[in-house]
């Protein structure tokens, strides 16, 4: 409880949370540890897997859902990932929203030991958060927009690793307004963010499930499984043609017998020898009910995709992309409504509890967090070429309100253009244009041969200054600077 107490700030935990008691049994209590240790450390019972689907069996996972039991919902989803559409939709969405590049910030000390790889190759962020384990939780939280990983022990390491949980043992009571997970030990209460169990809930906090798109993916798929089945059934009857055997009228049973037989023996490269009045023939059919199988299969694909991608263009091209802008900013919102709230879970159950395990509570206050960063191409071309202008535009504003007297706050204007910028006091001595030219005239050859690690003249050469001061600019400088290519000279512009 010390845990979830200290994160309780993150997690946002209502003042009304906490007052129902719970049922079931805690998920560290020592009957539970005892009967995962039997079972290998699995809590998880197995799954129950249904081949086929019909409409009212989606309605009916509908109608329990809404009373808070997942079971039914969880194994539709099963279901669904056996669509090739649907699985390589999520396969591409989810999977490509874990790969985006992530924006750190807060303290540099806790943000780079999340990213350091001490064991291996592989940050101690990702050792916590398997890639993976996030994005089968990103793709059960775009059918239901409710996700639950647990936060499983490693042996002889601080921190635990990530571990999603199947959502058809996901219950949510609503007498007590507590999530539970119905395990092969016990009925477990969840407590998001304590260590232990990290909720992801990508929609409304009340009824996610509601809305999430397993209902419109459910309904669609169950149409399209319906056609496929009755289109490979007219395949195997009505595509293949009928073999027809005609015999004369006046031919014996035991002759239409024995040329019916060889007809039904037609295979590859058969020929028939027929006397007159003998034929044999195919019949072939002359429906095309194949057609409208295949233009349902086409919409329930389309609705499918529109379902999971909001629209077609961006997925399968559209019609001369006269709109594309617009698609294309369809798909980017899509994906950032996937992130925002993934990282969002991340930072909030996941990053303090690893924060109090490995550096204590203290360190809390200085908790790191992240965010995805979505941006295309374009996007990231105008940046780079409005950042060029603007750094040449701050170069000329410096420059007049230098020779103005004008004293201008740039961390102010950077902050306009969306630049983090900070003000570091510097002391007199940086604060002057220090130039080769001043240390020729304030160093001498053996000072600048020391910090170079030469050897000293051993004369008095040694203590000549490298360029004495002088108030008017003679012919005899350019000499002077020339001999300065080698020696001492290059000595110094390398230290300088």
């Amino acid at each position: 409880m010390a845990l979830l107490d200290a994160v309780a700030r993150f997690v946002g935990r209502s003042v009304y949370e906490g007052k129902t008691p719970k049922v079931g049994m805690h998920v560290r209590s020592a009957a539970v540890e005892r009967i995962r240790e039997i079972l290998g450390g699995n809590i998880t019972p197995p799954p129950f897997t249904q081949l086929e689907w019909f409409l009212e069996e989606v309605d009916e996972a509908r109608v329990a859902a809404d009373l808070g039991d997942l079971s039914r919902a969880g194994q539709l989803l099963r279901a669904l990932r056996g669509d090739s559409v649907i699985s390589g939709l999520l396969r591409t969405k989810a999977g490509g929203c874990v790969r985006l590049p992530k924006k750190w910030s807060g303290s540099e000390r806790l943000i780079a030991d999340l990213t350091s790889k001490d064991i291996g190759s592989i940050a101690n962020f990702d050792l916590l958060c398997p890639p993976s384990e996030i994005q089968a939780m990103a793709a059960d939280a775009d059918f239901l927009q409710v996700a639950l990983g647990e936060l499983v022990p490693v042996e002889d390491r601080a921190f635990p690793v990530l571990r999603r949980r199947d959502p058809e043992f996901l219950f949510y009571n609503w007498a007590h307004g507590r999530w539970y997970y119905r395990s092969n030990a016990a009925l477990i209460p969840i407590d998001p963010g304590d260590g232990n169990w990290v909720l992801h809930i990508a929609g409304p906090l009340t009824a996610p499930w509601q809305f999430g798109s397993w209902l419109a993916l459910g309904r669609a798929w169950c149409r399209k499984d319906a056609c496929q089945h009755l289109k490979s059934r007219w395949e195997f009857t009505l595509a293949n043609p009928a073999r027809v055997a005609k015999s004369p009228s006046g031919a014996t049973k035991e002759q239409r017998l024995a040329h019916f037989q060889q007809v039904m023996a037609w295979g590859v490269a058969t020929v028939f020898g027929l006397p007159p009045g003998w034929d044999a023939a195919i019949l072939e059919s002359k429906g095309e009910g194949w057609q409208g199988f295949d233009s349902s299969i086409k919409s329930y694909n389309e609705e499918i995709m529109i379902a999971l991608a909001g629209q077609l263009v961006s997925i399968t091209g559209g019609t001369g992309f006269s709109s594309e802008d617009l698609y294309a900013n369809v798909r980017f919102d899509l994906i950032r409504d996937t992130v925002v709230p993934l990282a969002h879970t991340i930072n909030t159950q996941i990053i303090p509890a690893y924060v109090f395990m490995v550096h204590g509570e203290d360190a809390l206050d200085d908790c790191p967090s992240f965010e995805f960063e979505v941006k295309r191409p374009d996007d990231l071309k105008a940046k780079a070429a409005a950042l060029t202008a603007l750094g040449q535009a701050l170069k000329q504003i410096d420059e007049i309100a230098t020779r103005k007297g004008i004293d201008i706050e740039l961390v102010d204007l950077l902050a306009e253009f969306g630049v983090r910028a900070r003000k570091v006091e510097l002391s007199a001595l940086e604060r002057l244009p220090i130039t080769p030219q001043m240390l020729m005239q304030a160093l001498t050859r053996d000072e600048i041969r020391r910090a170079v690690r030469m050897p000293e003249l051993g004369d008095e050469r040694g203590a000549e200054l490298l360029q004495p001061a002088k108030e008017e600019k003679s012919e005899g400088d350019d000499k002077s600077e020339k001999d300065l290519e080698g020696g001492e000279g290059a000595a110094l512009r390398r230290v300088a």
